[in-house]
């Protein structure tokens, strides 16, 4: 993804990436959702995984800490944080996984539409500052695409592995 893009094209590909996840979950039961694959991962841990994600976000968008946001604040690597997600919410059911990621969705949604072309054109220091990230000078909308249309497709491939479709 383009480190410089509008906007309402970044919003167009996060719709669009988001129908297609949700088509891919679309019509799948509770009890579908949370069987495990091969790796033990279920379809409902990728979706959790998504809306962790998605929190990350919104807290690096906040100026806030992004890893109290994964409740991962002492994990150094991004398979130890993805474990401790995977944790975190195993015994949440499906249908409040379900609901997470739909509010945790439309809040991201609602804080990008807030930063505008500006807000999206601004780089990663200025939402966190400090930062020794390699990309930190880069506009924070390339960040915020990987981190939504880019992470929904990545995902929306391996649930419908899982799926069988």
């Amino acid at each position: 993804m383009s480190d410089t893009i509008a906007c309402a094209e970044l919003l167009e590909r996060i719709g669009r990436s988001w129908d297609g996840l949700q088509g891919a979950v679309g019509g799948l039961g509770d009890a579908r959702l949370a069987a495990p694959g091969p790796d033990g991962w279920s379809i409902k841990d990728h979706l959790a995984h998504v809306a962790a994600w998605e929190a990350y976000l919104l807290a690096v968008l906040d100026g806030a800490d992004p890893r109290t946001a994964l409740g991962a604040e002492g994990a150094a690597e991004t398979d130890e944080v993805n474990e401790i997600i995977r944790r975190r919410y195993a015994a949440m059911p499906a249908a409040e996984v379900r609901r997470l990621l739909a509010d945790t969705h439309a809040r991201t949604v609602r804080r990008i539409e807030a930063l505008g072309d500006q807000g999206l054109s601004m780089p990663f220091t200025h939402y966190q500052p400090g930062t020794t990230r390699k990309d930190r000078d880069s506009p924070i909308a390339g960040w915020v695409g990987g981190n939504t249309c880019a992470h929904y497709d990545e995902h929306r491939s391996w649930i419908l592995a899982l799926a069988g479709r």
